[in-house]
C-alpha cells in the first residue's frame, strides 16, 4: 500500500476543489429573445399574402387574404440567425405603393417599398440579420 505524503493530498484536494469551482461557477448561455414586429402599409387596394418568420421556428408562416394595413408580432427561436417576410399582390391599384417594415424590440431595422406594375401586381422581400 502506497502512502501518499500530505503535500499531494493537498494537492490533489485544491485541484479537486478547482474543478467543482469550475464547474458551479459557470453560467449557462443566456439566450437572448427580441420581439420582431412586422409591419405593411399601402394602396394596393386590394388582400395580399404575407409569408414571414414565425415565432417558434424556422419555417415561414403563410397568412392569405391579408388586408392592409397589417402587423404582426412574433418572439422568433432563439437560434434563428435571421428573420424575414414576403410579400405578394396580384391584380390591385397599378403604381401604388406597399411599404413593409421590421421592427427589433420597437426600434425600426428596416423597411421597403414596392411600386406594383401596370397589371397592379408587386413582390417584396425584406429580411432582418441578427448580430
Amino acid at each position: 500500500m502506497k502512502i501518499l505524503r500530505p503535500s499531494i493530498l493537498f494537492n490533489k484536494s485544491i485541484f479537486t476543489l478547482l474543478i467543482f469551482f469550475s464547474l458551479v461557477s459557470c453560467k449557462k448561455e443566456e439566450i437572448i429573445t427580441k420581439e420582431i414586429t412586422y409591419q405593411l402599409s399601402g394602396s394596393f387596394g386590394k388582400n395580399v399574402t404575407v409569408k414571414y418568420t414565425p415565432t417558434g421556428g424556422t419555417l415561414a408562416n403563410v397568412v392569405e387574404n391579408v388586408e392592409l394595413p397589417w402587423q404582426k408580432i412574433v418572439i422568433p427561436n432563439p437560434t434563428n440567425a435571421s428573420v424575414g417576410l414576403i410579400v405578394a399582390g396580384e391584380k390591385g391599384t397599378p403604381n401604388a405603393i406597399v411599404t413593409a417594415k421590421i421592427f427589433v424590440d420597437g426600434v425600426e431595422e428596416r423597411s421597403i417599398n414596392a411600386t406594383t406594375n401596370a397589371n397592379g401586381d408587386f413582390v417584396l422581400e425584406l429580411d432582418y440579420l441578427f448580430n
